[in-house]
């Protein structure tokens, strides 16, 4: 049996869905929590003054605008939905007092991508560009980041995951802290998936740490792409062991690594690999082996309690790199250190063996680290351990590494 409605039924449930889809599909936007109501108010002024910029707003434009704002807005929510409809007054005390917080933090990011993202889904007009380009400069928002922007806003206007994957080679370019946190919430609605291959790249974002799964990393490891980005995951590396071999370019951000007891962090024949942001925790073999890679960038990340438990009867003092190792015959002076911290990191032998070059066996340029008790012990057994002795060859990396403003704290020599 067929069940009809009337027409004007219809119309009314229709009508209904319609007006109720901003509650329904908001788009969140955590960088206006905590903020000022004035600040957060102004910020939906200055979009709905860049729609305003036309003579029409078309009704694809205010169902999105008023998505952020219940995404956003707690307060004054059918005030700031009106602004598209109706006049509004806009002081200049307001844009003022918008650029001085904005400039000083992401929230300019984001501003700029709702406001490309909103002024794009129709026939742009100059008076919309010119506006927009007074905003980027005022907001201290250079080109590159601009053009990073546009690409992310015309992949999400498109849902094409290839555009917004092969987006991210721009932002290697560029000097700031943009991530995925300025435009994700429009990824969740447009683009359901925590996968994206471009041409040049494949990119692994899951929706958070917790989301990381198995199927997804072996997907993005075995990726044909040149290039492999890797952000927010999450992983006991002796549940899945992780490696990237014949890659020009590896990225991992904002990752965090457990376990390895048995496995380590592993790349092989790659061109760059950059870890930025990471943590690697309680490793009791090496944190990171890697084998002719040209360029190892680590930068603001920690390495925490990474200490390779292991027997060997090897002669005095030779170099072993128990948290980053090179398996490199020669040595080479492809690691560069940038903000990382090094805590109760090292090795435990269990033989009467001392060690040099405990941490890593390649030569590295440290700059802006700290490192705290990080030693090689010897005579090692489950209820005791006697640092290596002292010893000008009792280091942690190997002799012509560089130091530049780093902090030592109960450590053993630097090189």
């Amino acid at each position: 049996m067929v069940i009809t409605m009337k027409t004007d039924n219809m119309s009314k449930l229709y009508s209904y869905l319609e007006q109720n889809k901003p509650k329904i599909y908001p788009i969140k936007n955590k960088y206006l929590n905590n903020i000022p109501e004035e600040i957060r108010k102004n910020y939906f002024k200055m979009l709905a003054a860049f729609l305003h910029q036309k003579e029409n707003i078309s009704d694809s434009q205010k169902q999105l605008y008023k998505r952020l704002v219940v995404g956003a807005v707690n307060e004054n929510t059918k005030e700031i939905i009106d602004f598209t409809e109706n006049d509004f007054d806009f002081e200049l005390e307001d844009f003022i007092a918008f650029v001085k917080f904005a400039t000083k933090n992401n929230l300019k990011y984001r501003f700029i991508f709702d406001a490309l993202v909103l002024i794009c889904m129709e026939e742009k007009n100059k008076e919309q560009i010119k506006l927009l380009a007074y905003f980027c400069e005022e907001l201290d928002v250079n080109k590159f980041e601009l053009i990073y922007l546009s690409e992310n806003a015309m992949a999400i206007l498109e849902m094409d995951s290839i555009k917004f994957a092969d987006a991210e080679i721009k932002r290697d370019n560029i000097y700031c802290e943009l991530s995925k946190d300025i435009f994700y919430e429009y990824i969740e609605f447009t683009m359901d998936t925590a996968i994206f291959k471009g041409e040049k790249i494949t990119l692994y974002s899951p929706v958070s740490q917790d989301k990381t799964t198995v199927c997804d990393l072996t997907e993005a490891q075995n990726s044909k792409t040149p290039s492999v980005k890797i952000i927010g995951i999450k992983i006991n590396l002796d549940e899945f062991a992780l490696s990237f071999k014949n890659k020009e370019q590896v990225i991992m951000e904002s990752c965090v690594f457990t376990g390895g007891i048995n496995n380590s962090l592993i790349f092989e024949n790659c061109e760059k690999v950059i870890l930025n942001n990471c943590s690697f925790e309680n490793f009791s073999t090496f944190a990171i082996k890697f084998k002719k890679v040209k360029s190892l960038e680590i930068t603001k990340t920690k390495f925490i309690g990474c200490i390779r438990k292991y027997h060997s009867q090897d002669a005095h003092w030779t170099s072993e790199g128990q948290v980053i190792c090179s398996l490199d015959k020669e040595i080479s002076d492809s690691v560069i250190l940038e903000g990382c911290v090094f805590e109760d990191c090292g090795g435990q032998n269990t033989c009467e063996r001392t060690k040099s070059a405990f941490i890593c066996n390649s030569r590295v340029k440290a700059d802006k680290c700290r490192f705290i008790s990080c030693w090689n012990y010897r005579n090692c057994t489950d209820a005791t351990r006697e640092k290596d002795p002292e010893d000008r060859r009792r280091t942690m990396f190997m002799e012509g590494s560089l130091s530049v403003n780093c902090i030592f704290d109960d450590c053993a020599l630097f090189c």
